[in-house]
């Protein structure tokens, strides 16, 4: 067997591959997965119903209302710093 299924298809990935950019052409924030309450999830859905909105979009705009209220403020202003210096 000098070329199998898998080695042709192998190559030709590699090929379509060969530049490491997303073969959908479009690329995603990374994302993490969190545990999230039951009662709280349901009020998700229904926001999701209503306004059409991905539960993906209306979790992060929930968070990023959360991390601005005074009480994490400083703490996200800290992170902030320490990632633009990881980032120099």
């Amino acid at each position: 067997m000098a070329k199998d299924f898998l080695g042709s298809a192998s190559e030709g990935v590699t090929k379509a591959l060969g530049n490491k950019k997303s073969p959908f052409g479009v690329t995603h924030k990374r994302n993490s997965t969190a545990t999230i309450r039951a009662d709280t999830m349901d009020k998700i859905r229904y926001i999701e119903i209503i306004t059409g909105k991905k539960k993906v979009d209306i979790l992060d705009d929930l968070i990023n209302i959360g991390l601005r209220d005074e009480k994490y403020r400083d703490i996200v202003k800290l992170a902030d710093k320490m990632k633009s210096l990881n980032n120099n």
